[in-house]
């Protein structure tokens, strides 16, 4: 998110001018990590062990300043349409689905991918499995969210059986229907009647929520 190289150019009409953005970002990430060094929170050893010694970590510090960071910005979403797609993909699958795991030597995880950038083209990569398992776990929600489950004749424990009862019934349905509308009486018994006047009720189209406003409907106000 944080580079040593020049901030991007500001695209017009965007929220905030970009190196606007880079420079509040790096005066929050280092206010942070100040903290977390008085409070002896940093984890300094290694390559880092120097920074131990005060001297050190200001001069440190004060370099951070000393270069322009770039942070990663990009328009929004098209629309609401667009984030109702993005969002979708997260509520009913996993980050990867099993058929696009390739291969694993003990070492080396290989996969396939969408290369959106080149007309979705399907490519395949190779990661480390500490690299490969480091990725996967940012798709995991954090505590509280739960993904969408199926729920009634669908849920898991007895969709199997249900679907099948249901088909079987809608079968017999369509039968009785066909039946009733070659001979020349009418049906006695309503299958579905309308509770308040009593008159067969019709099954429409199962409309989307983008069909259901642009729908006007009229009442009678005589």
């Amino acid at each position: 998110m944080a580079g040593s190289k020049g901030a991007a150019v500001s695209v017009r009409g965007f929220f905030l001018p970009v190196k606007v953005l880079s420079r509040v970002f790096r005066g929050k990430f280092v206010a942070a990590l100040r903290r977390a060094y008085t409070r002896d929170q940093l984890d300094l050893a290694g390559g880092t062990e120097d920074l131990r010694d005060p001297a050190r970590w200001h001069a440190f510090i004060d370099a951070l300043f000393q270069t322009d960071w770039v942070v990663y910005a990009k328009p929004a979403f098209g629309g609401a349409s667009a984030v109702l797609r993005y969002l979708g993909r997260y509520t009913h699958r996993v980050a990867i689905s099993n058929h696009r795991r390739l291969a694993f030597d003990g070492d080396h995880v290989t996969f396939q991918w969408k290369d959106y950038a080149h007309h979705d083209q399907r490519r395949t990569m190779t990661l480390s499995a500490m690299e490969f398992l480091r990725r996967f776990v940012q798709h995991i929600l954090p505590r509280g969210f739960v993904r969408i489950r199926q729920s009634g004749f669908l849920a898991n424990t007895c969709r199997t059986a249900r679907v099948t009862l249901a088909r079987t019934l809608l079968g017999a349905a369509r039968t009785t229907i066909a039946t009733a509308s070659t001979t020349s009486e009418a049906p006695t018994v309503n299958t579905w009647a309308c509770p308040r006047c009593g008159a067969t009720m019709i099954l429409g189209p199962i409309l989307s929520a983008l069909q259901l406003t642009t729908i006007t409907f009229g009442f009678d106000t005589s």
